[in-house]
């Protein structure tokens, strides 16, 4: 019979194990040791990192704010160059621009080395051609919300990751430009969750908000009262519960 203890991460520097092997010549512990590196531990979970993420936060960021504003506006231009008034291209109001990019990426669907390599994604492409355009809204705002996440380091690790799903899509669509780099720099983000929005409100946010298997206050469950103690005059509900007289 194998046992295995695990110690909780404040009472380690590195994962290790307790193995308890219980056979006929009694019991043999064996503890393994899984070391973590130096340098990982300084970009994934210090502060001292943080001012590396905040140059790839600002870069994505702004990137991905500037791609998504062009969709809702429907406008196009350099870099530097921010409309703010509403087109009839909008992805808002239309799905033309949505179906054009994948009426494109079906071009490139023929052939051993296609761009779109896998079937199951051209015919995803086929299907976003033609009834798909409810989500052009949907990719419009959702950029703009990453890059507004990335700039602001708020649930920095969310937004990467969902920036580098849509990376990925735009990838298998044949688009190489810079989705590699971004593929790469938001998958660091990911790894880099804890200490990513140090400079940023990721900072006061995520000691409150906490993790799913680790709430914070605002999603701890409260404790429930302790059973006044003798003495005091009060009695419990359990124990009122218990001095009720039953009927026979």
């Amino acid at each position: 019979m194998v046992k295995c203890r695990r110690y909780p991460a404040a009472e380690r520097d590195v994962f290790f194990e307790e193995v308890f092997l219980v056979g006929d010549q009694g019991a043999m512990r064996q503890t393994s040791y899984i070391g973590e590196p130096g340098v990982a531990r300084f970009l994934f979970a210090s502060p001292y990192a943080a001012p590396i993420w905040l140059l790839v936060r600002i870069y994505l960021g702004y990137l991905w704010l500037h791609a998504g504003w062009e969709k809702v506006t429907g406008t196009t231009g350099g870099t530097w160059t921010w409309h703010w008034a509403l087109t009839h291209d909008s992805w808002l109001r239309s799905s033309a621009g949505l179906k054009g990019f994948a009426a494109f990426a079906l071009q490139n669907t023929n052939g051993p080395n296609a761009p779109v390599n896998y079937g199951w994604y051209a015919a995803f492409l086929r299907w976003l051609s033609h009834g798909g355009g409810w989500l052009a809204p949907v990719i419009a705002i959702g950029e703009v919300l990453i890059g507004a996440a990335l700039l602001l380091g708020l649930f920095t690790g969310i937004a990467a990751f969902c920036g580098a799903l849509l990376t990925t899509a735009f990838g298998l669509a044949g688009i190489a430009g810079v989705n590699p780099v971004f593929l790469i720099l938001e998958v660091l983000l990911v790894l880099a969750w804890r200490n990513a929005g140090w400079i940023g409100l990721d900072r006061f946010v995520l000691p409150k908000v906490g993790t799913p298997w680790q709430p914070g206050p605002l999603f701890r469950r409260k404790a429930p009262a302790p059973d006044s103690p003798p003495g005091d005059g009060t009695v419990s509900p359990a124990a009122a519960e218990a001095q009720e007289p039953r009927s026979a």
